[in-house]
């Protein structure tokens, strides 16, 4: 069997970034995804498929979602296009055996908490509709 392949979502980003040079030669070679544009949703279930096609028989693959650019202060429709994008990539996986991997918050999902350290046992305690839309991420890969 042959080393994964990898398709790093949110390359441009520190955490994408930093996973790219790990993974060097093994990381799928991505177009760049204007995540702002109406046609999003489509370009990216394209990108998936295309992804999809290059592994070989036998190899395993993994997807790495380290995009969005939300921070606290984000709007809400921002953060909705977010999980819209989330939600176009796992409908396109759906029926695949891979891995995915989901970069989320601690700080959004648990800013609320006042139980520390916080553990994976720790409530969730959101304190921004940032927070909220991670836990709907969070959901959504569950």
């Amino acid at each position: 069997m042959s080393a994964p392949v990898h398709w790093i979502i949110g390359q441009g980003g520190l955490l994408g970034q930093s996973m790219a040079r790990r993974l060097g030669t093994r990381a799928f070679n991505s177009i760049k995804i204007d995540w702002r544009q109406d046609d999003t949703p489509d370009v990216l279930s394209a990108e998936c498929e295309r992804f999809l096609g290059t592994i070989r028989a036998g190899s395993g693959w993994a997807v790495l979602w380290c995009a969005g650019a939300g921070i606290i202060g984000t709007e809400q429709a921002a953060l909705d296009r977010e999980t819209e994008l989330l939600s176009v990539l796992l409908d396109t996986l759906a029926d695949k055996r891979g891995v995915l991997f989901l970069s989320s918050s601690a700080g959004g999902v648990y800013g609320g908490s006042r139980d520390l350290p916080i553990t994976e046992l720790t409530q969730p305690q959101p304190i921004s509709p940032y927070g909220h839309n991670k836990l709907v991420q969070e959901s959504l890969v569950g």
